[in-house]
């Protein structure tokens, strides 16, 4: 009888519960999948956020994981870029190419500026994880809250700034509102704590 599931969705360090695994663990999991024809695909959003020493493993560094897993490295949390959707996928290079032929037709672009500072900063400043100037804190997690609001508000400056853009940079070419732009500056300018690193 063939084993009915065909994808298994793992994410370590897990959000939201904290929870850490071993490269054991991940061969494991490798081993499964491989016995019952499966892929395993690992969200590795918070693949530079250990502790006390704890390096978070790769499933790809599990043998036998490029027959049957594929990982996503998000910019997301080590490098600061929450929304901008800046990622990639490795591993098994048939899921790899399923994944390119579907957002070929489903997705569209990434704001091109953005995409651009994501592979600088891959290629000049892949050790910023590492570097970044993290407060001494009693707890793990630094977090900050960008609004007093009860629900997210939108973001106005990005797209004012997207839209003022010219098709040629990856823009709509649409004027920007320097009125709501600069209320949406004032905003966030209120909100958001920006910390700026002192001058060497």
């Amino acid at each position: 009888m063939r084993w009915l599931c065909r994808v298994l969705v793992i994410s370590f360090p897990h959000n939201p519960t904290g929870a850490t695994v071993d490269l054991a663990f991940m061969q494991r999991v490798v081993d499964f999948c491989r016995e019952h024809e499966m892929i395993v695909v690992h969200d590795f959003a918070y693949a530079d956020v250990g502790f006390d020493g704890h390096q978070p493993p790769s499933i790809l560094q599990a043998e036998g994981a490029k027959e049957c897993a594929v990982e996503l490295y998000s910019m997301t949390k080590s490098f600061s870029m929450a929304g901008w959707r800046s990622a990639f996928l490795l591993g098994n290079a048939e899921v790899v190419q399923a994944l390119v032929k579907l957002k070929s037709y489903l997705d569209y672009g990434m704001f091109q500026p953005v995409q651009i500072a994501a592979t600088v900063t891959i290629n000049e400043a892949a050790d910023y994880p590492d570097e970044a100037d993290v407060p001494e804190c009693d707890w793990g997690i630094v977090s900050i809250i960008a609004t007093l609001e009860a629900s997210e508000p939108p973001m106005p400056p990005i797209t004012q700034m997207r839209n003022a853009l010219g098709r040629a940079e990856g823009g709509s070419g649409v004027p920007v509102d320097r009125a709501k732009y600069e209320e949406a500056v004032a905003f966030w300018d209120a909100h958001a704590a920006i910390r700026k690193k002192p001058a060497a």
